[in-house]
């Protein structure tokens, strides 16, 4: 028999007084933590102590972590800087203004761009250079691409669209091949999945190269695509709380109070934490960043 231990307490390791009155958003990074805000980016270490700082201005930044990259890019806008824990590598300008943007491990960036009557997700390098591979999106095509996540080695690609049906509104996950099995498929387009109906597919997220899932409105949807040219659905959760994947943990957290399980979908923690929880930073089997209004701290798991 295989022994699951489940964690029962918290420790807080260290703890930080968060700035008040500005917007903050936060990413795990590494070991570290990816810290952003619309004039600029922060790369804090463990003791949430600065490593690097870039400067920019946004309205609405977002970011994404892959492995040893990410990028920050703002929402509505028409910039993105691409960064590894050494600092910024890259910047994006575009000409059309960005809805989403998801950073592979090696840096391979992907974004969608808005334009009047169609949306395009473009390719860029890790420095910023644009790549000659473009998905041109229309509503009357595949869908309008409300998310996108692309896989730690680049090579994979997979879309939440919302699509029309009959007058009605659906949804549906796609995924794209573009190494060199997806080379003779027809726009590389190598599955897609549409029994969510009506459940908006909000969030989409490899968990490895060959592991993806699909936050929807009232599930979760885990997929394989060992067969990189065939991928299948592997599993489907009822939720009904945030919820986030992050390293090899699946985090469901409102207030104070937490679940933690691993990817087999065994428990892992249950419990309450200090305060109010709005982010939670998977660092290790047993370490946490968590961020709440007013302070951002280390926890251990006991």
């Amino acid at each position: 028999m295989i022994y699951i231990h489940c964690y029962q307490k918290t420790s807080v390791k260290w703890s930080r007084d968060l700035e008040s009155g500005s917007f903050a958003g936060y990413e795990g990074f590494g070991e570290n933590v990816l810290k952003y805000s619309r004039d600029g980016a922060v790369y804090l270490n463990k003791k949430g102590e600065a490593v690097w700082n870039q400067a920019y201005e946004m309205t609405a930044p977002f970011a994404s972590v892959s492995g040893n990259y990410a990028v920050v890019a703002d929402k509505k806008g028409y910039s993105l800087y691409i960064c590894n824990q050494d600092g910024c590598r890259g910047v994006v300008t575009t000409t059309l203004p960005i809805s989403r943007a998801a950073v592979s491990s090696t840096g391979v960036t992907v974004a969608i761009l808005e334009d009047t009557k169609s949306n395009v997700i473009a390719f860029y390098d890790k420095t910023g250079t644009k790549l000659e591979i473009e998905i041109q999106t229309t509503l009357s095509g595949n869908g309008y691409p409300m998310d996108l996540a692309i896989s730690p080695n680049g090579m994979l690609l997979m879309v939440s669209y919302v699509y029309l049906d009959a007058g009605s509104m659906q949804n549906q996950v796609v995924f794209y091949n573009f190494d060199e099995e997806g080379q003779s498929i027809r726009d590389r387009l190598v599955g897609g999945f549409k029994e969510y109906g009506s459940s908006m597919v909000a969030r989409v997220h490899f968990l490895d190269d060959t592991h993806a899932a699909a936050f929807a409105q009232d599930r979760l949807c885990f997929y394989s695509l060992e067969n990189t040219v065939k991928p299948v659905q592997t599993a489907q959760v009822d939720i009904d709380a945030d919820t986030e994947i992050r390293r090899n943990r699946v985090l469901f957290y409102r207030d104070s109070e937490c679940r933690i399980y691993n990817l087999s979908g065994k428990l892992k923690y249950r419990g309450t934490m200090e305060g109010s929880i709005e982010k939670l930073i998977c660092l290790g089997e047993n370490r946490y960043i968590q961020i709440g209004p007013q302070a951002m701290m280390e926890l251990e798991l006991k």
